[in-house]
């Protein structure tokens, strides 16, 4: 015969709970859910940030990026990406030569639409710093 002990588990004073999974755990993992329709950003919201981009040459070509991952992550699912970049392509035809992050950003369908396909360099700009604390105090 075991005794049990005021400490342990299966004791009723026991002040440790035995915690019941969670309900979420007690269901087989489904699908992952998909924004709600009409939450991905359209070409024309996308070609109107681009154009409040900066003029600078290197961070149009940043900005440019962020837009075609932005662009690329709101594609429907069944949808030809060869259809979809001609379209986003044809659509920047007209603010391409006003803004520089727009021509950069036609640039960078027509490299992915290229067969053979070859990586992107989609990287996130280089963090640079903007004079912190010092820039402030020299402000005032």
């Amino acid at each position: 015969m075991t005794r049990k002990t005021e400490g342990s588990p299966s004791s009723p004073n026991s002040r440790r709970r035995r915690r019941s999974p969670p309900a979420s755990a007690a269901h087989a993992p489904g699908p992952i859910p998909l924004p709600a329709a009409g939450t991905a950003p359209s070409i024309d919201t996308l070609l109107s940030k681009l154009l409040m981009a900066p003029g600078d040459p290197g961070l149009a070509e940043a900005w440019a990026r962020m837009a075609y991952v932005e662009w690329l992550a709101g594609l429907p699912g069944r949808v030809s990406y060869a259809d979809a970049a001609l379209e986003a392509f044809e659509a920047a035809r007209s603010t391409a030569d006003i803004s520089p992050a727009t021509a950069a950003f036609r640039r960078l369908l027509a490299r992915s639409a290229q067969l053979p396909p070859a990586p992107l360099d989609l990287g996130l700009p280089k963090p640079a710093r903007r004079g912190g604390a010092r820039a402030r105090r020299l402000s005032i």
